[in-house]
């Protein structure tokens, strides 16, 4: 399920300064209440990288660095050169900082480690790195967002770190196939497509999937293709139809009672409350418009 607007806390903060957002400053920051089988979806954005851990459960992160299992108590920094897809194992909360800036990548990268690094002590840091920005009145003032995220950066470092690349992969059909649900979701016609262009059984790539995943792949694209749709409904004024057809949804109707069941709210009541009219920057959202 995605979180209802009750299970998040967004922290807003003010534009930085030309000094501070040349070198380093925080893009946004969230705390979300997370259950079995969530599913969120984080842009791709240029020189940003996201800072993610888990309290009370685990995580499986798809990212530009592949799949990775981020266990509870560990951070993951990864560059946002990818879009980010987090599913939820447990019951618990997600903490993600997004940092943008030179400094994040100098700091996060540590040389030959180019997409990112897990840090096995690394939770508490992102944690109160979140509690510190929270206490705060909003919006948050650039500079103080900036100290927050380079003190936590400071003790990640500290940490004690290892290459994502050294975790366990995920077999070569599940990686394929979640690359293809989160690029294609749009233009996917169901699982049977899917498995077809992976020259497998539909029956055989349910059944590996949900091993490795957690989820059924059709499971795994509605959850992909409600989360652009709030994206979309969150930052351009579009009709409902529109959103629905872009998503890969048959019909407005049955977009309207899923994204209902998985958001707690009609997209319509979701758009009302959440628009901002803002250009959007995802930029895989950006081909949807050839439609």
């Amino acid at each position: 399920m995605a979180p209802t607007s009750s299970d998040k806390n967004v922290i807003a903060f003010r534009a930085p300064d030309v000094y501070l957002s040349g070198l380093l400053s925080v893009a946004f920051a969230s705390e979300t209440n997370r259950s079995e089988g969530d599913l969120d979806t984080f842009p791709e954005q240029e020189s940003t990288w996201y800072l993610a851990a888990v309290s009370g459960g685990s995580a499986r992160i798809t990212c530009a660095l592949g799949c990775v299992l981020l266990p509870e108590g560990a951070a993951l920094a990864v560059s946002a050169q990818s879009p980010m897809d987090i599913l939820y194992h447990g019951s618990g909360k997600l903490y993600v900082l997004c940092l943008k800036g030179p400094l994040a990548g100098n700091t996060l990268r540590e040389s030959d480690r180019q997409g990112g690094s897990l840090y096995p002590g690394g939770a508490a840091a992102v944690e109160t790195a979140l509690k510190k920005l929270q206490s705060q009145e909003p919006p948050v003032s650039a500079s103080y967002a900036c100290a927050v995220a380079f003190d936590a950066m400071m003790t990640l470092y500290g940490t004690g770190s290892r290459a994502v690349k050294d975790e366990k992969r995920l077999p070569q059909v599940v990686e394929t196939a979640l690359k293809i649900l989160q690029q294609d979701f749009a233009f996917l016609d169901g699982i049977g497509d899917l498995a077809l262009r992976l020259q497998v059984s539909q029956e055989y790539l349910t059944r590996i999937f949900r091993e490795h995943v957690g989820m059924t792949p059709g499971k795994y694209l509605v959850q992909v293709r409600v989360e652009q749709a709030k994206l979309l409904l969150r930052q351009q004024d579009h009709s409902i139809a529109f959103v629905a057809d872009a998503c890969g949804f048959t019909n407005g109707n049955y977009f309207a009672r899923v994204f209902r069941t998985l958001v707690g709210v009609t997209p319509s009541v979701y758009q009302r409350e959440h628009s901002t009219h803002a250009p959007m920057q995802n930029s895989m959202l950006d081909s949807i418009y050839v439609l």
